[in-house]
C-alpha cells in the first residue's frame, strides 16, 4: 500500500491538562495547590510555598495534613469529604508554617474528576487574610479597650443621635437611672427627665444648632420627676470623618450633688463667719505671708478710732511694735509656719491713740495638701481687761493686808481685852459688872472665833482641786458634831456610797458652817438635824435639815449674797467653796410652804471621774 499510517493521537490525562496551564497559575496573586487522592500534593504555585515560608519543592509530594495542627486537620477532613461528594467548598483555614507560626488563609477547593466522574483530587485558591486577620484583632482590641474605658469612668456618659435618641451608655447612667431602663433607644428627655418634649434648658440642643460644646447644670431626676442632686452636663458634637457631618452628641455628665451642698455650706458659713467677724468688737484678723507681711487684715470700725490708725491701710507690724519685738513676731509666725503648731502671746503696743495690751493668737492655715500656706493672727485688746486685774490685783492685796492686820493685830488686841475682862471679872463682886464683863468677854470670843474662820480659808482659791470622798468628809462632820454637841440628835441617811467630787482641803470646812449653822441658830432646847447624802444629776447632793425656827422668804434669795450680809461669814465662806467646786447651793423650808417648821440646806456637787483620794485616811 506504500503509505504509511497517520499516527493516532495521544490522549491527554487531566493532570496534563492543568499542568499545561502552568505559566498563568504561577503568575497569581493567591496560592494554588493540587493533591491527588491520597490528599499528597501534587502541584503548589510559588505564591502558596511564600505564604508558608516553604520552596515549592519542599511542598510537592508532601500530605497536606502535614501541613496543619490537629485543629485544622479536622477542617480539611470534612472539607475533602464534600468535595468527594462534588461538592466545592470556601472555608479558613491556618496553616502551620515552615518557622511554626499560624497562617490563615481562606481555601477555596474544587474537586478535580476522572474522565469517568470519580473523584482524582482537588485544587484549591489559597488566599493569605493574615493582614485582614491583623486589622481585625486590632479593630476588636481597639473595641474592648474602648469598651473597657468607657465603662469605667466613674461618671457619666450618654451618646445620642441627632434625634435624641440614646444610642449607648455607661453602667453609671444606667444606675442614675434604673428607673427608667432599657435607656437605649428612648428620647434622652424622656429617659432623664421623664418628659414629653426637650427640656427647657438643654445643652445638647445647643450642640446640635451650633456644632459647639455647651455645658449646663441640670437637675438629676429619679422615680416621679423627684429632684435626687444636681449634674454638670457637657455636650460634645462627634462628626463622621469622611464627610464631616454631624452623626450625634456625646453627653459627658458629672454628679455635683455634694459640691452644691458645699457650696452652698460655704456661703452659709461665709455669712455666718461675717456675723462672727462683726461681733468681734475687740478683735482684729490679720493674714501673715511667710515674710510676716499682712496679706489681709479685719477689724471692727471701733479700734480703728480708739487707736488713731486706718487698719486697712497702715496694719504693719513696724506700725504696732518696736524694732525688736517685731524680730520676735517675725520668728513666731515661721515656727507657725514650720512646725504647724500655734503660738499664743501678750504684748503692749503703742498707737497714736496711746498704749494698748494685746493678746495674741498666731494659728496656721493649711491649703488643700497639708501644708501651712498662711498664719491667721487673732489681735484681741485686752487693755481694759488689763486695767480690771491689775484693779483686781490691788483689791486682793488690800484684802490680804486686812487679813492679815485682822489676823494678828486685832488677834493680839483681841487677847489682851479677854485677859483684861476675865481678871475685872475675878476682882468684882458687883452682880451688874460682872453681867457686863461676861458680855464683854462672850463678844470678844465671838470676834476671836469669826478672826480664826475667816483666816481658815485664807488660801481657799490656791488650793488644787483633786478628787475627794464626799461621804467620808460628810461622815466626819457628823461624828465631830457629836463629840462637840452631843445633846444634838443627828438623824443620818446614806443612800450613795463612795461618793466622789472634785474638791480640796476645805470641803469639810463647808459642810462644817452649814452644819454649825443648823444647830447654832435653833433656839430649841431639843435640837435635831437631819442630814442627808443622794445621787442626783450626774453629781451628788446633801441635804442638812433642822427643826428650828426656819428663814423666812424674804430672807432665802439673799441669804447667800455678800453685798446683803444676811448670812453669817459661815454660810459666805460655804458658797465660795461650792462655786470652786463647780458646784450649788440654796435653802428651802424643811416642810414645804411652812417657813416656821425649820430650814433645809441642800449643796450638790458635780461627780468626780475617778478614784476618791483622801490623805486623812
Amino acid at each position: 500500500m506504500g503509505e504509511h499510517a497517520k499516527p493516532k493521537p495521544r490522549k491527554t490525562t487531566p493532570w496534563e491538562n492543568f499542568l499545561n496551564a502552568r505559566i498563568l497559575v504561577d503568575s497569581m496573586n493567591d496560592g494554588l495547590g493540587v493533591i491527588d487522592s491520597e490528599k499528597i500534593f501534587v502541584y503548589v504555585n510559588s505564591r502558596f510555598g511564600q505564604i508558608l515560608g516553604y520552596s515549592v519543592g519542599e511542598m510537592v509530594g508532601r500530605k497536606l495534613t502535614s501541613f496543619l495542627n490537629t485543629e485544622n486537620k479536622i477542617i480539611v477532613e470534612e472539607n475533602i469529604h464534600r468535595r468527594r461528594m462534588g461538592e466545592p467548598s470556601q472555608y479558613e483555614l491556618e496553616w502551620t508554617s515552615k518557622d511554626g507560626s499560624l497562617v490563615p488563609t481562606i481555601v477555596s477547593g474544587t474537586p478535580i474528576l476522572d474522565k469517568d466522574g470519580r473523584h482524582a483530587g482537588s485544587f484549591a485558591i489559597v488566599t493569605d487574610i493574615s493582614q485582614r486577620k491583623k486589622a481585625e484583632r486590632a479593630l476588636e482590641d481597639n473595641e474592648r479597650f474602648l469598651s473597657g474605658v468607657f465603662a469605667s469612668i466613674q461618671d457619666g456618659i450618654s451618646i445620642l443621635d441627632t434625634d435624641m435618641a440614646i444610642v449607648r451608655v455607661n453602667h453609671t447612667m444606667e444606675k442614675w437611672y434604673s428607673h427608667a431602663m432599657p435607656l437605649v433607644g428612648q428620647k434622652c428627655y424622656v429617659a432623664y427627665h421623664s418628659r414629653d418634649l426637650p427640656c427647657d434648658v438643654c445643652p445638647t440642643i445647643k450642640t446640635l444648632n451650633t456644632g459647639q460644646p455647651a455645658h449646663e447644670l441640670v437637675p438629676l431626676t429619679g422615680a416621679g420627676r423627684v429632684v435626687n442632686g444636681w449634674l454638670d452636663l457637657f455636650s460634645f458634637p462627634m462628626f463622621d470623618s469622611q464627610t464631616g457631618r454631624m452623626t450625634g452628641v456625646i453627653e459627658y455628665v458629672r454628679d455635683v450633688t455634694s459640691q452644691k451642698a458645699a457650696e452652698e455650706s460655704l456661703r452659709e458659713n461665709e455669712a455666718r463667719m461675717r456675723g462672727i467677724l462683726s461681733s468681734l468688737h475687740e478683735t482684729m484678723v490679720v493674714v501673715f505671708d511667710r515674710a510676716g507681711s499682712v496679706v489681709s487684715s479685719w477689724s471692727p470700725t471701733q479700734l480703728d478710732e480708739r487707736y488713731g490708725i486706718n487698719t486697712k491701710d497702715q496694719l504693719t507690724l513696724d506700725a504696732m511694735l518696736s524694732p525688736v519685738e517685731v524680730e520676735i513676731k517675725k520668728r513666731q509666725i515661721e515656727h507657725v509656719f514650720t512646725t504647724g503648731l500655734a503660738i499664743r502671746d501678750r504684748y503692749n503696743t503703742q498707737m497714736p491713740g496711746g498704749g494698748f495690751w494685746h493678746d495674741v493668737t498666731l494659728s496656721p492655715m493649711w491649703d488643700a495638701a497639708g501644708r501651712v500656706s498662711a498664719v491667721v493672727g487673732f489681735i484681741r485688746d485686752i487693755t481694759d481687761l488689763m486695767r480690771a486685774e491689775w484693779q483686781l490685783r490691788n483689791v486682793r492685796d488690800r484684802s490680804l493686808l486686812y487679813l492679815d492686820i485682822m489676823g494678828h493685830d486685832l488677834r493680839n488686841q483681841l487677847q489682851v481685852i479677854l485677859a483684861s475682862t476675865t481678871l475685872l471679872q475675878e476682882r468684882t463682886s458687883d452682880p451688874v459688872a460682872t453681867e457686863l464683863l461676861e458680855q464683854a468677854v462672850a463678844a470678844a470670843e465671838k470676834c476671836a472665833k469669826i478672826i480664826s474662820k475667816v483666816k481658815a480659808t485664807e488660801d481657799i482659791f490656791s488650793t488644787p482641786i483633786q478628787t475627794r470622798s464626799l461621804t467620808l468628809a460628810l461622815r466626819r462632820c457628823i461624828e465631830a458634831l457629836r463629840s462637840i454637841y452631843p445633846e444634838v440628835q443627828v438623824e443620818e441617811s446614806y443612800l450613795a456610797e463612795d461618793a466622789a467630787v472634785p474638791a480640796d482641803d476645805f470641803l469639810e470646812h463647808l459642810l462644817w458652817n452649814v452644819v454649825e449653822n443648823a444647830f447654832e441658830h435653833n433656839p430649841k432646847d431639843r435640837k435635831t438635824l437631819w442630814v442627808t447624802l443622794r445621787e442626783q444629776d450626774e453629781g451628788y447632793e446633801v441635804s442638812i435639815a433642822d427643826n428650828g425656827h426656819g428663814i423666812p422668804d424674804k430672807v432665802k434669795s439673799s441669804l447667800f449674797d455678800m453685798s446683803r450680809r444676811y448670812g453669817g461669814v459661815g454660810l459666805h465662806q460655804s458658797k465660795q467653796i461650792v462655786e470652786k467646786y463647780g458646784g450649788l447651793i440654796h435653802v428651802i423650808d424643811r416642810v414645804p410652804g411652812e417657813p416656821g417648821q425649820g430650814a433645809e440646806f441642800r449643796i450638790w456637787l458635780p461627780r468626780a471621774h475617778g478614784t476618791a483620794f483622801d490623805w486623812r485616811e
